[in-house]
């Protein structure tokens, strides 16, 4: 499974039966002119995307543009959390391949590729992903799913998850990797209070910078 950054939220993932979109906020793009964004030059880096996970309402998640010319392109399925993002939209159409997934709830989305909600609210989506080798528990919001078991964890730093906290999830789930997000990665002291929270854990701390990209 191959993971790659490209802004605070936005990841891709790459596993051998699929390929799967995260975020993709305004950031993520280049302006060509004024407030015009080259939506073109991010989506040919995803010519088979299987599927895009937009995880909360906040425009740093997702870019509605995008998301149409995703679909137009690509008739990617969607999964939303929130109602709040689908009411965003006048084109019914956009989300004739969208779905929303209660908490706990699975779906297929390939050989050997599982999607469950996990830390699903109105506001915010938490997801599980298994390919069979690898699994991924993506923390979507405020909401921690406890208890949750996976060999990499995606949790934010900031507001409020706070670094003690986010320290505190990761010693109880122990996976073998957690990756930071909205965390800059030259931020080295709040980095280093992240590691001293987390104390004398065998967990790998990853910070990847925009187009960095991480092979679990």
């Amino acid at each position: 499974m191959d993971i790659t950054r490209f802004s605070q939220s936005c990841f891709f993932i790459r596993t051998s039966g699929m390929m799967m979109l995260i975020n993709p906020g305004r950031d993520c793009f280049t302006e060509t002119s004024k407030n015009v964004l080259d939506y073109g030059k991010f989506l040919s880096q995803f010519p088979n995307v299987n599927a895009c996970v937009v995880t909360s309402e906040h425009d740093d998640n997702y870019d509605l543009g995008f998301l149409k010319k995703l679909y137009e392109d690509c008739r990617t399925p969607f999964f939303f959390s929130t109602e709040s993002v689908l009411r965003d939209t006048e084109n019914e159409l956009l989300f004739g391949m969208s779905d929303s997934l209660k908490e706990g709830e699975r779906i297929r989305l390939g050989e050997n590729v599982s999607l469950e909600g996990a830390g699903v609210s109105k506001e915010s989506f938490g997801f599980l992903l298994d390919d069979g080798k690898t699994s991924i528990y993506y923390c979507g919001g405020p909401q921690l799913t406890e208890g949750t078991s996976a060999d990499v964890v995606f949790i934010p730093v900031g507001g409020s998850f706070t670094i003690g906290r986010a320290a505190a999830f990761i010693n109880t789930a122990k996976p073998k990797i957690v990756v930071l997000m909205y965390h800059d990665p030259s931020d080295s002291f709040g980095l280093g209070e992240f590691a001293r929270e987390m104390g004398a854990s065998e967990t790998k701390v990853a910070v990847l910078k925009p187009g960095e990209r991480l092979k679990v």
